[in-house]
């Protein structure tokens, strides 16, 4: 039976079916119904001479033994699960040309072709270009287990690695975790105000803070570790007893160096150690809080409770600030010293009070170009009569002042707990108009207005700074 008309050189695809090889050379591999020379399988057996002329369903020669082929998955000349080695595993590929009959005289399978065609055909031992063919498929398998190799072994490592890591973090990171040495727990404390822990920080707190502690939260935390980050702590001391310790911490907060004493205690083995407080309490009653920003999270409460850390004030505007221009960090350096707040007292920048001056001095020009007995809005007046009973005619009058340029040389200050700035303003103010006496006669009167206020307020804590007198 001739599967192969016009000599065409015959290839595997990927289906494990024999195809026409468009990219090897054509070769001759005899007529139809004549056996391939001297073909024997990598396991030296015999191959029995197949489908010289015979048809299907007839029997075929036969050599006086029953024809044996290797097993799908012990394919002699390459592993049966790859393509590119021997047959694939339980199934068998097609010989050149015809069936193969066993010695019951029926039909049994197609024999099978070593792979990359048979003797004499391309890639084969005996065919043109068989050695190099074969040469170039050994360093390619061989490449190919290479990478494969490698891959798997840096999986494996990273995997270790990150098994090994989350090991830690996870044991460290469990806020319910219960660690037998004071030292070992003072260091893990340390470690979640680092990462920005809040929860697994409160637990070695024994005691409620007295401070609003809505500011005790992760995100609190990890802006502070950015402003000014903890870092080289060494902790020391006695650690034999079983319920208490006094131990020694030396950490840096930003720039700044501390040294403090935690005393940890617990009820016995087994339990957790705290200290009393795991937060400090802070009192900003004095600070104006109606704009306080610390590390950049708004602040709304009087006294609230903070972590050790360093904790940047800011008003979120321009006009004020708190502590000095070169320093407005407070540092809460462990959770039972007392902190202060004081050297945070808020004030004007020097955008503030120019900001001040001006706002008074355009509202008090505004003002003295009124022609009203009352101006609006402004800090003085003219009576409404004379002493000698004439009535002041409205929209007649003019106001001038000698001391508006004092305003120059004041001091304005923000009020306590407030973002209100003021200062003292030496005002004086002349008025001269008409009036109608008893007669009903129009008069020219003058004298000396009455003020009502000598301390402008100019409120910074709004969105544009406004001002009251």
């Amino acid at each position: 039976m001739n599967d192969n008309p016009g000599n065409q050189p015959w290839g595997p695809n990927n289906q494990g079916q024999w195809q026409p090889d468009s990219g090897s050379d054509p070769q001759s591999w005899g007529s139809p119904n004549q056996q391939p020379q001297n073909w024997q399988s990598p396991s030296q057996q015999n191959w029995s001479n197949q489908g010289q002329g015979q048809q299907p369903g007839q029997p075929g020669p036969y050599d006086g033994a029953t024809q044996t082929w290797p097993a799908a998955d012990q394919n002699s000349w390459g592993s049966a699960n790859d393509p590119n080695q021997g047959q694939w595993a339980g199934q068998q590929q097609p010989a050149q040309g015809s069936p193969t009959w066993d010695n019951t005289g029926q039909q049994a399978q197609w024999a099978s072709q070593p792979p990359n065609g048979g003797a004499g055909g391309p890639g084969a031992p005996g065919g043109q270009g068989g050695s190099r063919k074969g040469l170039g498929i050994g360093i390619a398998i061989v490449a190919v287990v290479l990478v494969a190799a490698i891959g798997l072994a840096f999986f494996l490592v990273n995997r270790n690695k990150s098994d090994s890591a989350g090991g830690s973090s996870s044991k460290s990171a469990n806020p319910n975790a219960i660690i037998d040495k004071p030292d070992a727990a003072l260091k893990d404390y340390f470690d979640a105000l680092i990462k920005g822990d809040a929860k697994r920080a409160l637990k070695y707190g024994s005691s409620t803070n007295t401070g609003s502690s809505k500011y005790l939260t992760n995100e609190m935390l990890k802006a502070s570790q950015k402003a000014n980050p903890i870092s080289s702590v060494e902790i020391s001391g006695d650690t034999s007893s079983e319920s208490s310790a006094s131990l020694s911490a030396d950490y840096s907060i930003g720039d700044e160096s501390v040294t403090a004493t935690y005393r940890m205690y617990r009820s016995g083995k087994g339990s957790r150690w705290q200290m009393s407080k795991a937060a400090a309490d802070v009192d900003l009653s004095t600070l104006g809080s109606d704009t306080l920003k610390i590390n950049g999270v708004s602040v709304k409460a009087e006294k609230i409770s903070l972590f050790p850390g360093g904790y940047t004030f800011d008003s979120g505007n321009d006009y004020i600030k708190y502590g000095s221009d070169d320093d407005s960090t407070m540092y809460v350096k462990d959770p039972s010293s007392y902190v202060s707040s004081y050297d945070l007292k808020p004030d004007l920048t020097t955008k503030g009070v120019q900001t001040y001056k001006d706002l008074v001095k355009a509202k008090l020009t505004s003002c003295l170009a009124s022609h009203k007995i009352r101006p609006d809005g402004c800090p003085f007046y003219s009576p409404s009569t004379t002493n000698q009973g004439s009535k002041i005619t409205e929209n007649s009058l003019n106001y001038t002042s000698s001391t508006l340029n004092s305003i120059d040389s004041s001091s304005p200050r923000l009020d306590s707990g407030t973002t209100k700035a003021k200062a003292y303003l030496y005002l004086s103010v002349r008025v001269t108009g008409k009036a109608v006496n008893s007669s009903g006669q129009t008069v020219n009167v003058s004298g000396s207005a009455s003020t009502t206020g000598n301390y402008p307020v100019v409120d910074f804590g709004t969105e544009k700074p406004t001002l009251t007198w």
